[in-house]
Formats: structure tokens, sequence, C-alpha cells
């Protein structure tokens, strides 16, 4: 048997500024594969992401005498992974794709 738990701590990039708004060039799929104004908005109550991990695992081995005669191993793992507070990017076509229905909207 084996098992494992681990802490993560992760704080915002150092270029993130909370409340930010940037105004850009995006590639927007939707509109036919061109490039639009778009504008990106850093959330103002961004916090750093934290998890928790844990592994469970045990190993099986089928020595001499049993079946399988030691060709044989089998190994079985549990992971559980709690993330709060998720530091990520969400694309700009990501967004139309979930409020837009049809490819021909623009």
């Amino acid at each position: 048997m084996r098992g494992s738990f681990g802490t993560n701590y992760a704080t915002p990039p150092s270029n993130i500024v909370p409340g930010n708004i940037t105004t850009g060039l995006g590639l927007i799929a939707r509109a036919g594969n061109s490039y639009l104004r778009v504008e990106t908005e850093t959330l103002g109550g961004i916090k750093p992401e934290t998890a928790e991990v844990m592994n469970l695992g045990v190993i099986f081995n089928f020595d001499s005498g049993l079946p399988l005669n030691g060709v044989a191993r089998l190994s079985l793992d549990y992971f559980d992974f709690q993330i709060k507070d998720e530091i990520k990017t969400v694309s700009h076509n990501a967004i139309l794709n979930s409020v837009v229905a049809s490819s021909n909207a623009f």
C-alpha cells in the first residue's frame, strides 16, 4: 500500500493587476476566424490558488505458485484534488461558444 498528501499555494502572476482591463485583437472562430477587438478583465477579488492533493494506492504482484506465475502485476490508484480559488484564463472563443448557439452568428 502507498499514500501521499500534499498542499499547494500559488500566487497570481506578478503581471496581473486586479480589476485591470486590457484591449487588443483576438482571433474569433465564430466570426470566420477574423481578428476582432477584445477586452480582457482581471477579477477584482483574485486570490492565491490553494490545493490539497491526496493519493492512495495498492500494488498486487502475482508471485510463483499463484495464477499467472509471476508474469502479472496489478496497480490501483485513487487521486483526489481539491483546488480553491483556481487561477485560470477563459478564452474569448470559449465565452462566445457558451452563449452563441449558431456558427453563423456574425
